[in-house]
């Protein structure tokens, strides 16, 4: 069981930006999980729900320092009197971004690892090993490094981990995000077997959840209040019906983004001696002011096909052309942009000012003030802070930042990556809407279903290594 009481938790202060003043994240936040419960805690970004996962699991404050009260018992274990290595296997977490996590150079060696601290004999361990790669769908890719992985195999990673180390206490935070039907399925099945107790955050309330969880809370000013799942299925519901918008096609702005007979291909570079995943694309095509969405399984393609039209890969064989111009990568890289998946990898700078006026000092024609007054408009625009430090910002605070960059920059098209993963619908919504009103052609990746298909004028699917254009449903 996980009993947690008065908890209370203060991040330090980094910055002497005002911004940065110290707010006390959670507070006398109470809540009890016995054995075989599955409780979900549905809260919006920032309210605290991974800082709480992590405090579970001794990553906060151990390595962010912070203010923190109350008592937590794990398995009747005082938290604060044993060090994180004790807690491997009786409480295991699996992060919203795996990036976090993965520490080895293949995917055997991530399962290995946590197994070899809890001096598991060598034969179970590679029982375990090769019971969990299998399960998870990952048998293939056992010597590939997770730096090479997608999202969803990443995520997929982190649950083998999980399988493998059997402990009691499973904390998921957003691990639905970047699954695919079929994983999101099996996961589910996962969750309904295990005897012990689970704790999911979610940012969203998805179809799948009707009827899983024994419990809903939420947190609400730091602290813990109860949630009926009528309640929030209604909640989900209106905000679907209300923020879905006009979809519209810009007649005046034509220009048109096009695929044509094309090979894409991915190399797994850490293993010499696998085969290149190879994507055929017969016809692609997106115009500006459309929004098209792209589905497919977990490690389809997707963002191998995205990284060739946003000109970050070559292409192999076809052409790629914009309004009948061929496109190099170079002049793709000024028509195409491309949101990833995880916000970090294209946020590095220590102030969201930074990151917003960043693209903007390389243009000799504005000054320094219409700088400022972009990065302001587009600070307000996106609900953001100009003295906030990006790496102190949640995962979906990040997300944000991330649109907001892609905002200030002149770009034709735009491919957003699981968009969705670890943001509401609202933000999500108008995400799109703000990029479509400038008249971008818009290409949204994502994993749910039904946000799909609500903001999509066209559907593209991925399915046996070929792209193609689904049929309306």
């Amino acid at each position: 069981m996980i009993n947690i009481s008065e908890l209370s938790f203060t991040y330090p202060v980094y910055s002497r930006g005002a911004s940065q003043k110290k707010k006390e994240v959670l507070s006398s936040f109470s809540l009890s999980a016995e054995d075989g419960e599955r409780v979900l805690i549905y809260a919006p970004p920032d309210s605290g729900k991974t800082t709480l996962m992590k405090i579970l699991c001794k990553a906060i404050p151990s390595y962010t320092g912070g203010t923190i009260n109350g008592r937590i018992e794990v398995d009747r274990t005082d938290l604060f009197d044993v060090s994180g290595g004790a807690l491997t296997g009786i409480i295991t977490y699996v992060s919203q971004n795996p990036q976090e996590q993965l520490l080895m150079n293949t995917c055997c060696d991530e399962i290995a690892f946590p197994l070899e601290s809890l001096c598991i004999d060598p034969d179970e361990m590679d029982k375990r090993i090769e019971s969990a790669l299998s399960h998870w769908g990952l048998s293939e890719l056992s010597e590939v490094h997770p730096q090479e992985l997608s999202g969803g195999e990443r995520k997929r990673l982190l649950l083998a981990v999980t399988e493998a180390i059997g402990a009691p206490n499973w904390l998921f935070d957003e691990v639905f995000d970047d699954l695919d039907i079929n994983y999101k399925q099996q996961l589910l099945n996962v969750m309904k077997a295990h005897k012990g107790t689970i704790i999911v955050s979610a940012s969203r309330f998805l179809p799948e959840f009707a009827g899983m969880f024994t419990r809903i809370v939420s947190i609400a000013d730091g602290g813990c209040r109860n949630l009926s799942e009528k309640e929030v299925m209604n909640l989900t519901s209106n905000q679907m019906k209300v923020l879905q918008y006009q979809r519209k096609m810009d007649n005046e702005s034509s220009s048109v983004l096009s695929l044509r007979s094309a090979i894409v291909t991915h190399p797994r570079k850490s293993v010499s001696s696998a085969v290149p995943f190879t994507l055929s694309v017969p016809s692609f095509s997106i115009t500006r002011g459309e929004i098209i969405a792209l589905v497919g399984p977990n490690g389809s393609g997707k963002s191998t096909l995205s990284r060739v039209l946003c000109g970050l890969d070559p292409l192999c064989e076809g052409s790629l052309t914009v309004d009948g111009r061929p496109m190099g990568q170079s002049i793709l890289k000024q028509n195409v942009g491309y949101m990833f998946q995880n916000p970090d990898y294209s946020i590095f700078l220590p102030t969201v000012y930074d990151e917003l006026t960043y693209s903007l000092k390389n243009d000799t024609s504005v000054v320094k003030s219409e700088r400022d007054a972009a990065a302001q408009m587009c600070a307000d625009v996106f609900d953001l802070v100009l003295d906030d430090n990006p790496s102190l910002m949640s995962y979906g605070h990040r997300k944000r930042l991330q649109g907001a960059i892609y905002y200030l920059l002149q770009r034709s098209f735009i491919i957003i990556d699981e968009l969705d993963a670890g943001i509401t619908y609202q933000t999500a919504y108008k995400i799109i809407s703000l990029f479509q009103e400038k008249g971008c052609g818009v290409i949204v990746i994502s994993h749910d279903a039904p946000f799909a298909d609500s903001v999509a004028q066209r559907t593209y699917e991925i399915s046996g290594g070929e792209v193609r254009l689904r049929a309306n449903r």
